[in-house]
């Protein structure tokens, strides 16, 4: 803009700045800055030949404000008890909103937070402000800043609403009960197949050996509808990794974070690498198409061990979770070890096997994989 002093705005005796616009198509456009002075303590200053005007920005302690006299166009950072005028400025009304996830799963008693992005069709400022509600506060509740509370099993839509325009968009909510963690134990069959740890029959999440049961990204006791980065309970802002790094030097799972134990409690735990290496390098792989006629696909897995060849369990090829999709069920299986990939901490040791033969051994942190638990 052109910034030009007047010390008799439009007749009326009052000094100021015109600021005209220099922008193309905007050049007739212009504002008036009277020269209102300031107040410190108990006294107006400079009034008639200064207008000092407040930003909302912050400076450490103190605070930016434009301050301009009929000599001298300047920028400050001033202290912020000082009394300076104010000139608003409107903010661009958005033309949508959209919402991080369609659809949330959670326990009772368990948080999740949302996020909402507010659209525009201009790179310009826009009124962010957003207003989040549940259908059923007997079901979920949501804050003020999107986060999600399972209060009782059932389900509800969080809706997020645009202050400005009143745009909405909407989260399906399913709370879960958590079932006491002796009645899940209790259904698992531990099966020794002569190793050092005995095998579960079924996933977590399961109630037999054939269904796929629940995904989990590495470290975190709660399935979910999303398995990116930006859902990771371990990655922060700056894409670090909070816990399991090598800083902390952690390198297996904390009972803590580890679905097994949280779910089902009692001596279950996820199995570490060298336990599911002993799985592989013992026991016989076939893979079927038809798990004892439920239409499953998936390895039976039968133990080497002298005295334990008529023992064996049956990983079902549930495939895994990347982002929002659900890839490969029915044609690749793989499993979380609880421990750490420690040449790079983003991955962890995870068994891995498809019907053609291909096989990996490491996986990205955030992605949704089937947990086989074990017992000591």
């Amino acid at each position: 803009c052109t910034w030009t002093w007047t010390y008799d705005y439009k007749g009326t005796g009052v000094a100021g700045m015109i600021v005209t616009s220099k922008k193309s198509g905007y050049k007739d456009k212009s504002v008036f800055l009277p020269a209102a002075g300031f107040w410190r303590y108990l006294y107006l200053q400079d009034e008639g030949y200064n207008l000092r005007y407040w930003s909302s920005s912050c400076y450490l302690s103190i605070a930016r404000a434009l301050s301009i006299s009929s000599l001298r166009w300047d920028y400050q950072a001033c202290s912020r008890e000082l009394g300076f005028s104010v000139r608003p400025v409107l903010m661009y009304s958005p033309t949508g909103i959209s919402i991080d996830n369609a659809w949330l799963t959670l326990f009772v008693g368990k948080k999740a937070g949302l996020t909402a992005t507010v659209k525009s069709n201009y790179n310009k400022t826009v009124n962010k402000s957003v207003k989040w509600s549940s259908s059923d506060v007997s079901v979920a509740t949501v804050d003020q800043e999107g986060m999600v509370t399972g209060v009782n099993a059932g389900t509800a839509v969080v809706t997020v609403t645009t202050v400005d325009g009143g745009f909405q968009a909407e989260c399906n909510v399913i709370v879960k009960e958590i079932p006491p963690k002796t009645e899940i134990g209790k259904k698992a069959v531990a099966v020794d197949l002569g190793l050092s740890v005995k095998w579960a029959t079924f996933n977590v999440g399961a109630t037999k050996p054939e269904e796929f049961g629940d995904y989990f990204a590495w470290g975190e006791t709660e399935p979910k509808t999303d398995y990116s980065w930006s859902t990771y309970k371990w990655r922060n802002d700056s894409y670090s990794m909070t816990k399991y790094n090598k800083r902390d030097k952690k390198t297996t799972l904390d009972l803590e974070d580890d679905a097994s134990n949280v779910l089902w409690g009692g001596s279950w735990r996820m199995p570490r690498w060298e336990e599911m290496e002993e799985l592989k390098n013992n026991c016989t792989w076939t893979w079927t198409y038809d798990y004892k006629g439920t239409g499953v696909a998936g390895m039976i897995v039968t133990s080497n061990k002298t005295g334990y060849t008529d023992r064996s369990i049956f990983l079902p090829a549930a495939g895994a979770w990347l982002s929002s999709n659900l890839q490969a069920a029915g044609s690749y299986l793989q499993y979380w070890s609880s421990s750490l990939y420690t040449d790079d901490p983003d991955y962890a040791w995870e068994l891995s096997l498809s019907s053609d033969g291909r096989s990996g051994f490491s996986g990205g942190r955030e992605r949704g994989f089937s947990v086989r638990p074990v017992a000591d």
